[in-house]
């Protein structure tokens, strides 16, 4: 884990053009990366300034963000990337943190090449993260990794919002229907049966009927069919 002591690095302009030059763009521009992986596995994520001088992302900078979700996620025993550094541009046009990538493919990838059922995992994952007060506003397919040992990992969690115990059912009733009404995530639930999915959920949170009926309520508002 990263010590909250530890001072950001400056990444000049020729450091950064060698980065690129020998690591893999994964997301962005060769002039303008927002993913790079390393030959020696090591991820690095790029926030840009943004260009209105004053804005949320100025008056709290996402790395900074990341990072304490880092810290937070790891304390309440969710695995997730652990930071080892933060960089700024010598011209303070973006941060960038370093983290050793995690082994693992995420789980639209998983559900691809393995039975649909597997989908049944999530149900698992989503009852921990939601018992833990952890509400993810990023939740998908691809931002959930399914390791080799057979467990999950949380990746991009730049927007986290935590609770001091499990939540309340109008939260768990947003993250879920986020989760499922994602465009490129919806036809492995559906598959699977939504209505199954959000009953073996409730069974595994320990949720009584009148919590279930809320987030079935609230779910089908929000578009999806059960």
């Amino acid at each position: 884990m990263m010590a909250k002591s530890k001072l950001m690095q400056i990444l000049t302009d020729a450091q950064l053009a060698d980065l690129v030059s020998r690591s893999s763009l994964l997301e962005g521009e060769v002039n303008k990366p927002k993913v790079l992986l390393d030959a020696n596995g090591y991820i690095y994520k790029f926030f840009y300034q943004p260009d209105r001088i004053l804005s949320s992302r100025t008056l709290f900078p996402p790395f900074k963000q990341f990072a304490k979700n880092s810290q937070t996620l790891l304390k309440r025993n969710i695995q997730t990337v652990s930071i080892c550094d933060t960089m700024t541009a010598q011209d303070k046009r973006f941060d960038a943190i370093r983290y050793q990538a995690i082994e693992g493919r995420d789980f639209r990838e998983h559900l691809k090449q393995s039975d649909n059922d597997d989908i049944s995992m999530i149900v698992d994952i989503m009852a921990e993260l939601h018992h833990q007060g952890v509400f993810f506003r990023a939740i998908h397919l691809g931002n959930i990794l399914h390791r080799p040992n057979g467990d999950y990992a949380l990746i991009d969690i730049s927007d986290c919002w935590f609770s001091f115990g499990p939540l309340n059912a109008f939260k768990r009733a947003r993250n879920l229907a986020h989760l499922m009404n994602y465009h490129a995530d919806r036809h492995y639930f559906s598959r699977y049966g939504n209505e199954r999915f959000l009953n073996e959920y409730a069974l595994k949170g320990k949720l009584n009927k009148a919590n279930l009926w809320f987030i079935k309520t609230y779910i089908r508002h929000k578009g999806v069919e059960l």
